[in-house]
């Protein structure tokens, strides 16, 4: 829903690594603001891939519960690794209690 104000805090395990290619998971809380408050939890599970400098790739899975309403998030994005700093595009999907939301992303990520 447009106007609603989402903020998200998750403990990432990278579980499995090569030098070309990262697993990751996810457990983290959910709190979404817009006539109320709503919170829950959230499973995340996710894939970076880096086959050939300067590209990158991620995909990521997130779903879990708010206020007993389940939610889906996946998001693609494709990236231009430049030393610290990433330029990426990308879409990302999201349903919330069977309300969708998707479209394009672009951005910029400092790699620390």
């Amino acid at each position: 829903r447009r106007g609603a104000l989402e903020t998200n805090a998750t403990g990432v395990l990278r579980f499995a690594q090569n030098p070309r290619v990262h697993f990751l998971t996810g457990l983290g809380f959910s709190h979404r603001r817009d006539k109320g408050v709503e919170q829950g939890v959230h499973l995340l599970y996710g894939v970076q891939s880096f086959p050939v400098r300067p590209l990158t790739f991620e995909a990521r899975v997130r779903t879990g519960a708010i206020d007993g309403r389940w939610m889906l998030d996946t998001r693609v994005r494709a990236g231009i690794a430049l030393r610290r700093f990433e330029l990426f595009a990308g879409y990302e999907s999201q349903n919330w209690a069977g309300v969708t939301e998707h479209g394009p992303q672009l951005g910029l990520r400092l790699w620390l």
